[in-house]
């Protein structure tokens, strides 16, 4: 009964620290939501992407295919990161070719376009020489000396060009991948003796794609340094700042070299501050980065539940595992979190990549200091709230083909049939969403149209049946069964028996399918009191996708209710054990008793 009154009374548990209505942050929940020192708002991250293609004088050979590439790679997980991206030569819509004075000018544009405290991104690609231990970028216009046998250094763009000093910016880095053929010797090489620009407000960084006497590797589908970097800053790396991007092409880029043969090529990184205030340039965070991986990650490897297990030799075959599964669902909830507004141009402020670690937190505190679990156990308890993940993620892809944010009836079959039986149960929600929509509230017509999509979602058979769930639970079933103690199961068996524990994350009393589907013959005492665990611990870690109504009615109004301030809620909760009402040490108990 103990379970049912915490289902009940759940949303009624405020902790007074929480932040009052109105004085959280913007709806759109980010990965990034409580910023650090070095963080940069998207509106300040710009990049200025030059590629050279192809060049007048037959000094240099085009690298037409190579460029595009390297240019189009960039431009891509640039944007995951929410740059301001401007194009100079490939990529550009326009026809103007990528000459000298179009690169200057490009790049002073740039710089006086960032604003204050902003980033600022340049990236090259194409050709680059050294004269004179100066070195300078090929445009394609440069021309030959008298002699013929070098480019005049008057038709070249030095790396750092003047006028930078007055640029605004916190930090500006120049990104460049040159000369790929010819050793880099005769390329862009570090600069040295105090040639490298300072800014007088900020930082100026330079990353050459190698080192004096190596030479930059390329295929035809791009330059090796360009792909790692692109690889790197996408926000599905979990690299953030300067000196983490840097070093994890470093890394990328030793593996590379390791694998080819003849291959010598260390990209390397200069600074110049003009900064007199706190703070490195390393420790500048330039692009988003993959926090929910890294998140889940530890929570994996960190959680306390581990001490509750009886054979902590089997502890990292588990844990691999685990890892495992969690690297994969983050990629799939962060591409589904990206894919909505693309495809449906809507987003999901109610989804919270911090909610799954909440629900191992509370198992945590449910347990009893003498509570055991084994390695099957200790494998599917830790993985169900990550599987449930993975399930919502799949149902929120197939969601943004269907229009979450269309209202009227299509009667059409299939999935938007199902969703438009849960419009017409929340018909009041759906009338507000396309009025706040003709008054142009669309963030607020989003929050409703997404509440209602995970409303549908959590309450439909066919979220638990997805292949992508299936094929999760199975490959951890793989390994699990193959654990001494669970001889006597089968995969199948843990497959269907993580499906249904993914469900009962967070679950009501109300239920009734799945509380009778745990009373089947495959959930043993101990395996039926982990989905009554889950479900205690998932309510009482507040999933904001579970919101009541009286909570959606306030969004848009006058007096509206911030999701932000919900989540930060959430966060802050706190749940304490009532002195006199100790709980059983009988984990079996406690599952007979609260779903009997």
């Amino acid at each position: 009964m103990w379970i049912v009154n915490t289902l009940r009374h759940v949303y009624r548990k405020v902790d007074n620290r929480s932040p009052a209505p109105g004085q959280g942050r913007s709806d759109r929940v980010r990965c990034d939501d409580h910023a650090t020192p070095g963080q940069v708002a998207l509106a300040d991250r710009h990049a200025l992407l030059i590629g050279v293609p192809t060049y007048d004088a037959d000094l240099f050979p085009s690298m037409r295919d190579v460029v595009n590439a390297d240019v189009a790679r960039m431009a891509d997980a640039l944007g995951r990161s929410g740059y301001h991206i401007e194009f100079c030569g490939a990529g550009s819509s326009a026809t103007a070719e990528p000459t000298g004075g179009r690169i200057k000018a490009a790049i002073l544009r740039a710089c006086a376009a960032v604003p204050p405290d902003g980033v600022l991104l340049v990236y090259f690609s194409g050709h680059g020489v050294t004269l004179g231990g100066e070195s300078f970028l090929v445009p394609c216009d440069a021309y030959e000396t008298m002699s013929g046998d070098l480019p005049a250094r008057d038709s070249l763009v030095p790396v750092i060009p003047n006028g930078l000093r007055q640029c605004q910016a916190r930090l500006v880095v120049f990104l460049i991948d040159a000369c790929r053929q010819d050793p880099a010797a005769d390329a862009v090489t570090p600069i040295g003796g105090g040639n490298l620009s300072w800014l007088e407000h900020g930082d100026l960084a330079l990353i050459n794609s190698c080192r004096p006497g190596e030479q930059s590797g390329y295929s035809d589908t791009g330059s090796f340094f360009t792909t790692a970097l692109a690889e790197v800053v996408d926000r599905r790396n979990p690299a953030r700042t300067l000196r983490d991007v840097f070093t994890a092409v470093e890394i990328q880029m030793a593996r590379k070299t390791a694998r080819t043969d003849g291959l010598r090529q260390r990209p390397h990184l200069a600074l110049a501050t003009g900064r007199s205030g706190p703070g490195s340039p390393d420790d500048v965070v330039i692009c988003d980065g993959d926090q929910v991986s890294e998140a889940w990650r530890r929570a994996v490897e960190n959680t306390a539940l581990w001490q509750h297990g009886t054979s902590p030799e089997h502890h990292e075959t588990v844990r691999a595992a685990l890892l495992k599964l969690v690297a994969q669902g983050a990629r799939q909830w962060q591409d589904v979190q990206d894919l909505l507004p693309e495809k449906a141009s809507a987003r999901d402020p109610w989804s919270a990549h911090n909610y799954p670690i909440r629900v191992l937190t509370e198992m945590e505190g449910c347990l009893t200091e003498h509570a055991t679990l084994g390695p099957l156990e200790l494998g599917m308890l830790i993985a169900a709230p990550f599987l449930r993940e993975i399930a919502l993620s799949a149902g929120l892809r197939e969601a943004a083909g269907i229009g979450p944010t269309l209202f009227e009836r299509t009667y059409q079959d299939g999935p938007r049939h199902d969703l438009e039986i849960t419009h017409a149960i929340h018909e009041h929600v759906c009338r507000r969403a396309e009025g706040l929509a003709r008054r142009g509230k669309n963030d607020a017509r989003d929050a409703l149209a997404l509440w209602l999509v995970h409303g549908w979602l959590n309450g439909r058979t066919a979220t638990w049946d997805a292949p992508a769930l299936h094929q999760s639970a199975r490959r951890l079933a793989t390994v699990l069964t193959c654990l001494p103690g669970a001889t006597t199961v089968t995969e199948n068996e843990v497959t269907s028996v993580l499906r249904v524990l993914a469900r009962a994350v967070g679950a009501g009393a109300e239920d009734a399918l799945l509380s009778e589907r745990l009373r089947w013959d495959d959930f043993a005492p101990r395996t039926r009191a982990l989905g009554a665990l889950l479900m205690v611990a998932g309510v009482m870690a507040a999933d904001l996708r579970r919101m009541p109504t009286v909570v959606v009615d306030h969004v848009g109004t006058g007096s509206q209710l911030q999701i932000a301030t919900l989540h930060e809620a959430a966060m802050r909760l706190r749940w304490h054990r009532c002195a006199g009402r100790p709980m059983t040490n009988d984990l079996a108990e406690t599952g007979a008793k609260g779903l009997g």
